[in-house]
């Protein structure tokens, strides 16, 4: 899972230096790691500087709004059989 990722990262870094580099409080990061996601703007952010696919990370309500972004959801491949 993506956001284990970003909680080792956490774990690695600090809380507050993961925090700090986020743009959010650590209270703020503590509350998104519980929840299980991250809003667009932290997700967005997450993904620029540790390489963590907002698409994964970010909360199922706002993912209709990922094209506004600039975050694509890659597609799935169709198997076309001739």
């Amino acid at each position: 899972m993506h956001l284990q990722r970003l909680r080792q990262i956490t774990k690695e870094e600090g809380l507050k230096t993961v925090a700090t580099k986020l743009g959010i409080s650590p209270q703020a990061l503590i509350r998104f790691l519980r929840a299980g996601y991250l809003p667009p703007r932290v997700a967005k952010r997450a993904e620029e500087l540790y390489s963590i696919p907002a698409v994964e990370i970010i909360a199922p309500r706002y993912k209709k709004f990922l094209f506004i972004m600039g975050i694509t959801i890659p597609q799935e491949e169709e198997n076309v059989s001739k």
